[in-house]
């Protein structure tokens, strides 16, 4: 299901159809139904990073726009989109999406599998769930590093039905993983989630809810990585392209 500017649960962001509207809205109008009807669907997490990326790579773009919903990760979209006088609802972020999903999946006693991060680290998310949620059912996992071919995985991957499939490779690696092997899966909702295994494990921690409040919990993650600094400078790219868009608007 593509989104179209026309779409009253979507806003146009830098020619990315964003979903406008809460977390709640999602799960109850479109998630959790194909998920119990055991169709196919596609989530990316957006944050300004990912975009800025997507205009520099028109095959990304391609995926990014395939894809049946684009949620807006990252507050620089929902400042973009406030200052476009386009609000969403809320910040979706795509850690906060794994939790969600991870909750609905114990509720419904739904089958997941786990793609991503490095061994270790995937399996610290294995045993956590498995203590934290004794309703979900773990139909298997495999590290982001020196994965097996497409055909093997998908192979793997349909054997085991799985209801939902987190893919936590990073982008833009996990969105092209999905979108070239999508087709070829039987069912299932698979959405990129980048850092959040590592989050979940505890190998990384998330920034405090006053820095989420703030607006830096970017300066957070930096801080623990410092390496990201260069990605980090695609979010003041990010706004100042809102801002010229605006500008050529109004005049």
């Amino acid at each position: 299901m593509n989104k179209h500017s026309t779409d009253p649960e979507t806003v146009n962001l830098a020619g990315y159809e964003f979903y406008s509207r809460s977390m709640d809205k999602l799960m109850e109008d479109h998630i959790l139904p194909k998920i119990k009807a055991r169709a196919k669907n596609f989530i990316v997490t957006a944050n300004p990073e990912i975009v800025m990326y997507a205009n520099k790579h028109d095959d990304f773009r391609s995926i990014i726009t395939r894809a049946d919903f684009i949620v807006p990760d990252g507050i620089g979209i929902v400042l973009a989109s406030k200052w476009l006088n386009k609000p969403v609802t809320e910040r979706i972020a795509g850690y906060d999406l794994f939790i969600r999903l991870l909750q609905e999946a114990n509720t419904y006693k739904k089958k997941v599998y786990f793609l991503g991060a490095e061994e270790k680290n995937v399996r610290k998310v294995v045993s956590k769930v498995n203590n934290e949620y004794e309703n979900i059912i773990i139909t298997g996992f495999k590290s982001g590093y020196d994965l097996p071919t497409d055909a093997h995985m998908v192979k793997e991957i349909n054997a085991l039905k799985p209801d939902i499939v987190f893919v936590a490779l990073g982008y833009p690696l996990q969105e092209k993983w999905i979108d070239r092997n999508l087709n070829e899966f039987q069912q299932g909702l698979f959405v990129g989630l980048g850092g959040s295994f590592d989050v979940y494990s505890g190998n990384l921690k998330r920034a405090p809810k006053i820095f989420q409040k703030l607006y830096l919990e970017w300066l957070f993650r930096l801080v623990q990585e410092p390496s990201r600094w260069k990605r980090m400078i695609s979010i003041p790219q990010f706004m100042a392209m809102i801002i010229s868009k605006k500008s050529k608007r109004v005049t």
